[in-house]
């Protein structure tokens, strides 16, 4: 579990491409400040899960997981992209309650198809555990930290002609081959589609962030 929630960080770091940005002061000054999106990454969870071990995905499929990006453009032509933490949390213990009936049907069915026919109480005696404690243990606070510290991005950005550019870093010019199409209208900015994306994004267009504060 903790692998596919890992490829969640992959994912969120290729929607810090995705959101792409050139140089009209006016559209500059249109998408400056800090801009949020709620994105239900549910989907690209139980993909994960279900390459990685297709029984448990039988088990494990879950309806919701919702993240909330926090994109700002500064100033400086620079831009920053973080999660936000409380939704970070929000979402992980959501999960917890969301799977747990599957996880513990999973292991049930995993010792009978060696051979033990055991409850999911036997189970977590015979290993000396709890179904609580192995919930922690797949969403430790350590994993939450990580997950947030892998999704957060920094670079320049420019913005022209209804097409929005990022740079995968500091130390990198934005790519006139890569980016968003994009539109501001009052406190809502919607990227409406893509150009250079991996075709496993393509259906999450439009991302509509709302301005924060």
């Amino acid at each position: 579990m903790k692998k596919n929630l890992t490829k969640l960080v992959s994912i969120l770091m290729v929607l810090v491409m995705m959101v792409g940005l050139s140089g009209c002061s006016n559209e500059k000054n249109a998408v400056l400040g800090s801009w949020k999106a709620s994105m239900n990454l549910a989907e690209y969870l139980n993909q994960g899960i279900a390459q990685e071990d297709a029984m448990a995905a039988e088990y494990l499929s879950v309806d919701s997981f919702y993240l909330t990006m926090v994109l700002t453009f500064k100033e400086d032509n620079t831009y920053t992209i973080t999660l936000d933490e409380n939704s970070v949390d929000a979402a992980v213990e959501q999960l917890k309650i969301d799977i747990r009936g599957g996880m513990e049907k999973y292991l049930v069915d995993m010792m009978a198809q060696m051979g033990v026919v055991m409850t999911i109480d036997e189970i977590m005696k015979a290993s000396n555990t709890t179904m609580d404690k192995l919930m922690d243990e797949f969403f430790s606070d350590e994993m939450v930290e990580q997950m947030v510290d892998g999704a957060s991005s920094e670079g320049k950005f420019k913005a022209k002609s209804g097409r929005i550019f990022l740079s995968d870093g500091l130390d990198y010019e934005v790519d006139p081959n890569v980016y968003g199409i994009y539109k501001v209208d009052g406190s809502t900015l919607t990227i409406l589609d893509y150009v250079g994306e991996d075709e496993n994004f393509l259906g999450m267009y439009p991302i509509t962030f709302t301005k924060a504060g």
